[in-house]
């Protein structure tokens, strides 16, 4: 046994006491180590990681690989941020927070602690000290180099840098972020133990010079745990990624800058880390009345726990979707309905589709297949929102007056704010869309929400691309601003607000990001006491499942010689063939030639899929039969067959594809996943139409 790793056990030991112990897992190397020197000791692990609702974790499915490896139960709590202007209050008055890092880390620790059965909490929090990889030692030896000093003399620079650290970290009333960590664990009765904190460790790493150390996969730990880690995945392990950054901490408090609870000091601020360091002088300048302000804060909103497993997919068929709506629960319109993705998860739900917007021919063809029983207007949605008189019209065909409605949805095209598009050019200019061309496509979003602003639904949902919101940062700010205000400032139509969600956390096997926007109206929010965009922030389901893989989506699937014979031919004819055969067979994560033949830049989306992960977002432009990128089979060398598509996308297995080969593909690959349309339309009913109907009619 290494030195490194004796230590770490017996510190452990001499840290720990209880039999059953929780560890705050991320997806770095620091806090395995603490799990492991536990597991060495004969204590049950059970791991914890956090992610916030409607910001997707860029760790979470790392955290998951991980526990998987070395047998730890895995609880994934889902932080509830629609309070997140009331949480940063209550941190800095009770919690004594005084800087953004206090701020960021805290956060999700409060949610966190409430939700950990076991008493100790083992991290490894304190690991970064030791290795000198922050930024100031790592600029600092920089300069070192470049000035020409010695190797020793680095040594004892850097030496006195982390003597400096620690004596700031050991010194009385340090605002050491680990201490606020230990506060908020010590206020639910949790004890927080970290072994990199101890002076053993410290004299252990005084030993190593910068050069040593300060590489971000941390090669020290890595070789004493080398036979821990053999059989993980490759890059699995995160590298240099903070706690509040891998779990998107900053991009949430950045949206804090425009609450005016929170932002409430003259001139408002522009700096989140501005904004933390007042709000810690003014509590600590003045401390009682701020108490007041504590008492007076909301009840904290309740955390989603729930069990990382390796998840079954779940077939369904069609007959099933019409009895899950048998008995509506609400009503649905669907623009830009495609071939019906989000039509089957509203019905799923128990919603009642009455009407579907489609102007692509082919695919209001299939869209009909399957939902004979809804209206298809295949008119252009510009035609539609032409007047308030048309906008009626259109709604009186299926008996409704506008303000009756439940749900307004639509996915209006994304191809120009996708980062895989060409991106927003000269609207005047036909463009092709499918099977039909098109001009003005990026003007969409505006005529859907003219629609929402003249139909006035109780609640409005609108799908796009997650570049929506950064690609077009300035059109998505501007639908928006005109959802919520439709006259400008004069007057609040609708409270909003968005989220990225992923497919894969909702039952889909396929990593599917999509970015939603769910509107109130006002009087049905204000009826609920939902008095800003930031309160519809829990409106957006937390994620129910996770990395369902294309093994489980495929078991028990048949299809056919006639479904897989067209796929091998166009493989058989054309370079794709020759392109996925360089690709390894089965390969343990998905593959790209990048990854087989370092610095191939071409081609740079083909990849080939991994039986035990989701497959990758499935766009029209890579399933087409013959196109050289996108998603192929894991063990063939063929692209998925359609009953495959219908599969990965959570299709029901007798969901009717009509058209060429190349058309049924592009229906699947534009849906919305039903799946993942179930599970915002089973929150937005649960949490929006049924207490305002108990609420207006009782």
């Amino acid at each position: 046994m290494s030195e490194l790793r004796a230590l770490m056990r017996r510190l452990v030991g001499e840290m720990s006491v209880d039999g059953h112990v929780a560890l705050s897992l991320s997806a770095g190397i620091d806090s395995i180590t603490a799990g492991l020197a536990a597991r060495e000791l004969g204590r049950r692990v059970t791991a914890y990681t956090f992610e916030l609702q409607g910001y997707p974790s860029r760790e979470r499915e790392r955290v998951e690989v991980i526990a998987r490896h070395f047998g730890w139960p895995l609880k994934i709590i889902t932080v509830p941020t629609g309070q997140a202007a009331s949480d940063f209050r209550r941190l800095a008055i009770q919690h004594g927070c005084r800087k953004k890092t206090q701020f960021e880390v805290g956060f999700p620790l409060l949610h966190m602690f409430r939700c950990i059965d076991e008493r100790e909490v083992l991290t490894a929090f304190n690991a970064d000290d030791h290795f000198g990889n922050t930024r100031k030692p790592r600029v600092d030896h920089a300069r070192w180099k470049k000035e020409g000093l010695s190797e020793a003399e680095r040594k004892r620079l850097f030496d006195e840098h982390r003597a400096d650290s620690y004596a700031k970290f050991d010194a009385a009333g340090s605002d050491d972020t680990y201490w606020t960590a230990k506060q908020i664990a010590g206020s639910y009765g949790k004890a927080l133990i970290d072994p990199y904190e101890r002076r053993e460790m410290r004299e252990y790493f005084s030993q190593f010079s910068h050069d040593e150390l300060s590489p971000f996969d941390k090669p020290l730990l890595r070789r004493a745990y080398a036979s821990d880690l053999a059989g993980l995945p490759e890059g699995i392990i995160a590298k240099g990624e903070r706690l509040q950054i891998g779990g998107r901490v900053d991009k949430l408090f950045f949206g804090l800058l425009s609450d005016l609870d929170v932002n409430r000091f003259e001139p408002p601020y522009t700096t989140v880390s501005a904004l933390c360091q007042r709000w810690g002088r003014e509590v600590q300048g003045d401390p009682i009345p701020y108490q007041t302000e504590l008492e007076g804060l909301p009840d904290m909103a309740g955390a989603r726990i729930r069990t990382s497993t390796m998840p079954q997919y779940q077939p369904y068929s069609m007959a099933e979707v019409y009895r899950a709506c048998s008995a509506p629960k609400f009503l649905v319109i669907s623009t830009f309905a495609g071939g019906g993705g989000s039509s089957m998860g509203y019905r799923l739900a128990g919603g009642r589709v009455l009407m579907a917007s489609e102007f692509v021919a082919e695919a209001a063809r299939t869209y009909r297949m399957n939902f004979p029983d809804t209206i298809v207007d295949e008119r252009d949605i510009r035609e539609i929102v032409a007047s308030r008189d048309s906008v009626a019209g259109w709604l009186a065909r299926v008996g409704l007056v506008p303000g009756e409605l439940d749900i307004l949805d639509g996915s209006p095209p994304c191809a120009e704010f996708s980062t895989a598009g060409r991106g927003i050019g000269e609207q005047d200019v036909l463009r092709p869309y499918s099977d039909v061309m098109q001009s003005n496509i990026a003007s969409l979003p505006f005529d859907f929400v003219d629609l929402a602003i003249m139909a006035r639904p109780k609640v409005v949902v609108c799908e796009n691309v997650p570049a929506f919101a950064t690609r077009a940062k300035q059109v998505f700010e501007r639908v928006l601003a005109a959802l919520r205000f439709p006259d400008g400032h004069s007057g609040r139509a609708y409270y909003a607000n968005w989220a990225v969600l992923s497919a894969s956390d909702f039952g889909v096997p396929q990593k599917r990001q999509r970015l939603f926007i769910i509107a109130v109206r006002r009087d049905v929010a204000e009826g609920l006491g939902l008095m800003s965009d930031d309160a519809l922030a829990d409106v957006f389901p937390a994620p129910t499942q996770v990395g369902v893989s294309i093994r489980s989506a495929f078991r028990g699937l048949r299809q056919a010689d006639a479904d897989v014979w067209p796929w091998w031919k166009v493989a058989m004819t054309s370079p794709l063939g020759k392109l996925m055969r360089l690709l390894p067979k089965n390969p343990p994560k998905p593959t790209r030639l990048g990854h087989v033949f370092p610095g191939y830049k071409k081609h740079y989306t083909l990849t080939r899929c991994s039986w035990d992960t989701p497959a990758p977002t499935m766009v029209v432009s890579g399933q087409r039969p013959d196109g050289l990128t996108g998603a192929i089979h894991p063990d063939e060398d063929r692209k998925f067959t359609l009953p495959e598509l219908r599969r990965l996308t959570g299709l029901a297995d007798d969901f009717v594809l009509t058209g060429t080969l190349g058309q049924a593909a592009e229906r699947v690959c534009r849906m919305v996943p039903p799946l993942l349309t179930r599970a915002i339309a089973e929150n937005v009913h649960d949490k929006i139409l049924a207490p305002y109907a108990e609420k207006t009619n009782g």
